[in-house]
Order: C-alpha cells, then structure tokens, then sequence
C-alpha cells in the first residue's frame, strides 16, 4: 500500500490554530506543530484517520492521564480515543526503536498491533525510512497458510499453532521463504518446536 500524499488541509489548520494562539487557550501543554504535522500525513497511508494524526502531533506533550481526560472532556468515541493516546504516547522512543530494528521481522514485531497514525507520527520525529518501508510495503505481507492448514498437518489445537504462523510470517518478511510450501514448513516446524517446548 502506497503512501498518500500529504494534504495541505492539516497542516494550514494547524497553523492557523498556532498563529492565533488558540492551542495554549485548549491546553497549555497543546503545540500547533504544522510543519511536523505534514510530514507525519506525507507518511500515513490511504485508511489513516488524518484529523486523529494531527491532533495527536499537537498533543504528544501532555502527561497520557492529563491527555485521556482531555480527550474524554472533547467527547471522543472510544476508538477514536486510543489512537490518539496511542499516537501521541512517547513517540520519540518510538521512533528509536523502529530506527534500531535489525530486520524487517524486527519492525513488524514492534508495529504490528500499533495504529498506523503512531507509526506515521513516530516516522515524522525521526524515523521517515522505516515508518514508509511498514506502511507501504512490510504491513501489507500476509501468510498464504493459517491455523487450519496447521491442524490438518497434525498439529494440535493450541499456542504453538499462533507461534508457528507468527515465525512463518516473520521468516517472510525477512525474504527467507516464500510461498505456500516453504510457508507451511516453516510453519509446523516452528509450531512442533513451540509444543515440544511446552511438553
């Protein structure tokens, strides 16, 4: 998935909201950043939620209790909500940590249950390289084998079946395997190992 490329709505909103000062009036600890707030949306892909993005840039400094009853005070829905607080919660260590990442199956374990508006944000406070190479390439690669083809070659019901595809999928993202056969052998030999462990 392609990258959508910034729009200037954000960014000229933020920047109107910091030249008349109206980001202190909210919140002291609220900063209209228009400048980090189109960088974050030149990185967030196409199902990214732009107004969550940018008010999360603006709100990254506030403490995250002081930040969630703010949010709750504006009345956003729960969803709405996390990603925000998601987003705007450390993101610099995020940033970090994604720069730090060995490989490919690295990223993914640190990414893949975040929103994708924190990767875009932590890609825009220093990390632009690996937050593109998630959102556009890394967080689109599935496996072509799943927990049924697992069960059907004898493995039981259990952990070691999710650890087997969780093994696979990081062996794919790697480029070790690719394709049905090497996934499915990489799969059960990962998940055998995982049960054998556990007996």
């Amino acid at each position: 998935m392609r990258a959508r490329p910034a729009y200037p709505e954000a960014p000229r909103a933020v920047a109107g909201v910091a030249a008349l000062g109206l980001a202190e009036a909210l919140h002291p600890l609220l900063r209209a950043d228009a400048e980090l707030v189109g960088r974050a949306q030149a990185l967030a892909p196409a199902d990214a939620r732009r107004d969550l993005l940018a008010l999360a840039a603006c709100a990254r400094a506030l403490p995250a209790d002081e930040l969630r009853g703010w949010l709750d005070d504006l009345a956003l829905e729960a969803h709405a909500r996390d990603v925000v607080l998601r987003a705007a919660r450390a993101p610099q260590r995020l940033a970090a940590a994604m720069l730090a990442a060995a490989r490919d199956s690295d990223l993914g374990a640190l990414l893949e249950r975040e929103p994708v508006e924190a990767v875009a944000l932590a890609g825009a406070l220093g990390a632009p390289e690996p937050a593109r190479r998630w959102l556009a390439e890394l967080r689109g690669v599935r496996l072509e084998v799943d927990g049924g083809d697992l069960l059907a070659a004898g493995v039981p019901e259990g952990p070691a079946i999710g650890a087997g595809l969780a093994a696979a999928l990081a062996r794919k993202r790697d480029g070790e395997i690719s394709g049905r056969p090497q996934e499915l052998a990489a799969a059960l030999a990962a998940a055998r190992s995982a049960g054998s462990r556990r007996g």
